[in-house]
């Protein structure tokens, strides 16, 4: 009887064995053997194949073993630090601040509904800082600001009755009628600019009530991280009030630092612009895009349409053909300057004479209005004069002296 219930009992250790041969063999990591699965689920050469790419799995089937698996648990585990998870007693406390915030009234006569109003800081205090270095010196507690890259004053400024505009680099434009009180009531305009980076704002000579302003979007300046590329040029006939944008999509991508409007002919506009980026950046200087792909070249523009349509008339160089607007160009590897026109003015006794400052290649003159020669002498040397010292060309080049037909350079003093 012994001998029957060993026998018996084998079988059944046996019969057992061979079950899970057939039905799959699990890894100790616990994936599961695709190729010990029996023929009739998967051809034989198959299931090899596959148990062989199961092998390369991290383990937890599949899923990285440490840190987040999708991009929705990694948004989770963000809220949820320093914990790992979120209670419901802290879902609670989210939805209560999110309620209590939207029925939080405005200060005592600021704002209405549906309109952002400033509830402060209205005064950034720098800290005392007691270790300091050559790069960080701060002697003294004190208030500052961020940049602002222009301001326009109205011709007509007396006390009690000052017009003033301003544009912080990332703040819009900016506008106050009390200039000339100790603090100043400003308010702010820059909503329908398409962006708040702006570079430059300009009141309009011709208009002796002060109400014809121009405002150019896009910082000018040529810093790695913050000198963001704008949507245009704007125009207001009212104190800025309400704008509208002029000359369509000629300056997009682009920095305008410079506006100048012809006396005695307000529809004769110029427009000195730089190269901007795309991208931010809280360390200088990577995660931006300069310049900005399908944006204009920069450099100086003309209009004699009062905006409606620009020319490009001047970088640096006495060819306006020479200047093309790409990355070699941006590379200073050209002659025309690699970052565009950052100033410009007009001769107070003759408003033909143009003056026009370039990034690395100088101050440039013009005595027809920066008017390109006519077709046929196009590839000549035109009427835009640059002093001859000046050094600011391709690396590596030796620029010699510019000449004009017919005549000498003529230093720009």
């Amino acid at each position: 009887m012994r001998t029957r219930r060993r026998l018996a009992v084998g079988a059944a250790l046996l019969l057992a064995l061979a079950a899970a041969v057939v039905g799959g063999v699990t890894r100790s990591d616990g994936v599961e053997s695709i190729g010990a699965r029996g023929e009739g689920e998967l051809p034989t050469a198959l299931g090899k194949h596959l148990d062989q790419l199961a092998k390369a799995y991290p383990g937890n089937p599949g899923l990285s073993e440490e840190g987040p698996s999708s991009a929705a648990e990694s948004a989770f585990l963000e809220r949820a630090f320093p914990a790992e998870t979120i209670s419901v007693g802290q879902m609670a406390a989210a939805r209560a601040a999110v309620a209590a915030a939207n029925g939080r009234p405005f200060p005592s006569g600021k704002g209405r509904k549906g309109t952002w109003v400033s509830v402060g800081p209205s005064e950034a205090l720098y800290p005392f800082e007691p270790f300091r270095n050559a790069f960080n010196y701060v002697p003294n507690s004190y208030v500052a600001g961020g940049r602002t890259t222009s301001i326009a004053l109205a011709d007509s400024c007396k006390p009690g009755d000052c017009v003033a505009y301003i544009t912080p680099a990332g703040g819009g434009v900016w506008r106050t009628k009390n200039a000339l009180n100790g603090q100043p009531n400003w308010a702010y305009l820059g909503g329908p600019l398409g962006i708040n980076a702006a570079g430059k704002v300009y009141l309009d000579p011709n208009d002796p009530s002060g109400n014809t302003v121009y405002v150019g979007t896009g910082e000018a300046n040529i810093c790695a991280s913050g000198c963001v590329a704008g949507t245009g040029l704007y125009k207001s006939t009212n104190g800025g009030d309400t704008w509208t944008r002029i000359g369509g999509s000629t300056f997009d991508g682009l920095g305008i630092g410079a506006i100048v409007v012809k006396p005695g002919s307000p529809s004769t506009i110029y427009a000195g612009v730089t190269t901007a980026l795309r991208g931010m950046s809280s360390v200088c200087c990577s995660g931006v895009t300069r310049p900005v792909p399908g944006a204009g070249k920069w450099g100086l523009y003309k209009s004699t349409n009062g905006g409606a349509s620009w020319s490009f008339i001047h970088d640096g160089s006495a060819n306006v053909a020479d200047c093309v607007g790409d990355l070699t160009e941006w590379n200073n590897l050209r002659t025309c300057s690699p970052r565009g026109v950052r100033s410009l003015a007009l001769d107070p006794t003759n408003p033909e004479i143009v003056y026009a400052a370039s990034y690395a290649r100088g101050v440039w003159r013009s005595p027809d209005g920066g008017a390109p020669p006519p077709a046929p002498t196009r590839r000549r040397r035109h009427a835009w004069r640059q002093r001859p010292s000046h050094r600011g060309g391709p690396r590596g080049a030796t620029a010699p002296p510019l000449r004009v037909p017919g005549g000498a350079l003529h230093p720009t003093r």
